[in-house]
């Protein structure tokens, strides 16, 4: 069994009948985090240039071999109950729109500013994409690929302008959304700080009605998309693999439960 197959093996055993491969919908969302504290970034028309100059079905093709879904905010479609897509917002400030992104991206002083972003030197697809991207609208940043142990402590002490940051294996969207969009929350590296942030996500954790705090989540992306807090990128699937002969697996996203798994071989 494979815990989860690479998405650049895919399509080499997605059509081996000796192989199952479960595709479902992960917890996971990815997005560029903006440092907020440091210019152009503490100008919101900057990081809605970003955001706004993202083809997400093009990035999605390229950087991740198709096997994503775009996101519209930090609630994963596993999290059917709270979760959010592009069809079902009124409006949607962060929509792809490359002349708006252009425009915005010259009245900020975002095409003469020297601004980098954060890589894994292990992987960075998603760098690369979005630096194609970036170009598109006259940006040019540059790629600072890194040993893991230097990026991360990079990324948590803030000394960024991008990075390509989100959360993966979560039960419930406050998993990652108060660790990241409360203002003094350990992932907020980027320092957007709101007090309506603050009191949504304080409202959800007093209650337990569903709805109500699915409500409060989605205020919360709401406001997030319309500051450019992230630039929302995508949800990774989950894909697990395991021999056709391997029976009983039941898949829980980013889960892997093997109590009633049997071998019939």
């Amino acid at each position: 069994m494979l815990n989860e197959v690479p998405a650049s093996g895919y399509d080499q055993i997605k059509d081996n009948s000796d192989i199952v491969i479960e595709k479902v919908h992960g917890t996971n969302w990815l997005a560029i985090q903006f440092n907020t504290t440091r210019a152009p970034f503490d100008n919101q028309d900057a990081r809605m240039a970003v955001a706004k100059a993202i083809d997400k079905d093009k990035f999605i093709e390229k950087a991740r071999f198709g096997l994503a879904e775009p996101s519209v905010g930090a609630i994963a479609p596993a999290f059917g109950w709270a979760a959010q897509t592009a069809d079902s917002l009124a409006e949607n400030p962060q929509a792809y729109d490359p002349d708006a992104a252009k425009q915005l991206a010259e009245s900020s002083g975002l095409t003469t500013a020297k601004v980098t972003i954060l890589a894994s030197a292990s992987d960075d697809r998603d760098q690369r994409e979005i630096r194609n991207q970036l170009l598109d609208i006259g940006v040019d940043i540059e790629i600072e690929d890194l040993e893991d142990a230097v990026y991360n402590d990079r990324w948590q002490s803030g000394d960024y302008f991008m990075d390509v940051e989100g959360s993966v294996v979560d039960a419930d969207p406050d998993d990652n959304d108060y660790n990241f969009f409360y203002p003094d929350g350990p992932w907020n590296t980027g320092k957007w700080n709101r007090d309506e942030a603050k009191q949504l996500l304080d409202h959800e954790r007093s209650i337990t009605d569903q709805a109500a705090r699915a409500k409060d989540f989605q205020a919360l992306q709401d406001l997030a998309r319309k500051e450019a807090a992230f630039a929302f990128l995508y949800h990774s699937y989950d894909l697990a693999g395991y021999r056709s002969y391997v029976k009983g697996y039941r898949q829980i996203p980013e889960m892997r439960y093997l109590e009633g798994v049997w071998l019939d071989k």
